[in-house]
């Protein structure tokens, strides 16, 4: 039975792979003229996000819609730290890539729309419209033919070589407490990707523990935060300190480290309360964090990201571990 279903999801891949080369050439005209249109009528460039939603592309959605773009975000999977956010995603195949069991035929419908829609595709190293399929490298060359702008960003896991780090000798880093199941081939097919990608993106962003493998870098990524989302709870003075940290990668944000510690003040009888927060929909989160007195982020890389810049609108104190060679990176 599994044999058959494999066979099944295979039998839709190629069927969406050959109808998307039939229709290929008319995609590009239209996407084309399209385009033009667009551009001849003074109008902003129509800009799609994808493919993975987290908070990250939540806010470079509506900073573009800020400044009068128009901009979607895409995707194929759903977030549960995003169910108070409806608005987040505009388009959603995880439904039917899992409950109509339609396997990788959404992706490439999505991806047909796309061609039409947008002028300017914002990505990153892997997380694409066919993700890891056997025809996705089809898929920047096609926008590039249908004359559309390719802006990338690294993410983590898309960039990050095992063998490159370790090269490196530093004293903390990503997999000093985390031993990955990669060998070399994996690092070599993720710099042959980067090699793929750059070649085609008109644009890309790097920076944060990112610099050290992709070998180009327009600009430095910048996190983004709407602050009106995040009214200042500055701390008040209480019995008892309370230490919130959050994240869904414990051992790359060395949670255990920090764990340590605070078990130490504790065992000193310091009057510190831990706070581990995952799993939790936005909403539910920032309630937390206003009731912290000290926000702890990251303590392995060397870099910050959205959740220290949260904790600093909340006008809350940030714990975290920068590196001196990043400083004018951070």
């Amino acid at each position: 039975m599994e044999l058959l279903f494999k066979f099944y999801l295979l039998t839709l891949e190629c069927a969406g792979f050959v109808t998307l080369l039939l229709f290929s050439p008319m995609l590009i005209l239209l996407g084309r003229l399209i385009g033009i249109l667009r551009r001849r009528k003074g109008e902003k460039p129509f800009i799609i996000h994808g493919f993975t939603p987290h908070m990250g592309m939540y806010y470079m959605v509506k900073a573009d819609k800020l400044a009068g773009f128009h901009s979607e975000l895409w995707a194929d999977c759903a977030n549960p730290n995003l169910a108070d956010r409806s608005d987040c995603v505009d388009k959603c195949f995880d439904t039917a890539i899992r409950k109509w069991k339609l396997g990788p035929l959404p992706r490439y419908f999505a991806l047909a729309w796309a061609l039409l829609r947008c002028d300017i595709y914002f990505t990153t190293y892997t997380t694409h419209f066919l993700r890891s399929r056997h025809f996705e490298k089809i898929e920047l060359p096609l926008f590039k033919m249908a004359g559309k702008k390719i802006i990338v960003r690294a993410y983590g896991s898309d960039v990050q070589q095992v063998d490159k780090l370790l090269a490196k000798g530093y004293q903390y880093h990503l997999y000093m407490d985390y031993a990955p199941k990669r060998n070399k081939g994996q690092d070599e097919a993720i710099r042959k990707n980067i090699a793929h990608v750059d070649k085609y993106a008109d644009f890309v962003f790097s920076g944060n523990d990112w610099i050290d493998f992709t070998p180009r870098c327009d600009a430095v990524f910048r996190f983004p935060i709407d602050l009106a989302e995040w009214e200042p709870a500055f701390p008040v003075e209480k019995k008892i300190v309370k230490v919130v940290h959050a994240t869904r990668h414990r051992h790359f944000k060395g949670s255990q480290h920090l764990e340590r510690a605070i078990e130490e003040l504790v065992t000193e009888g310091l009057p510190v309360e831990y706070i581990f927060v995952d799993h939790k929909t936005v909403r539910e989160a920032r309630e937390i964090y206003r009731e912290a007195d000290i926000i702890a982020d990251q303590f392995i890389m060397g870099m910050y990201a959205n959740f220290a810049l949260e904790g600093m609108a909340l006008g809350k104190p940030v714990m975290g571990y920068l590196r001196d060679e990043w400083f004018e990176i951070n």
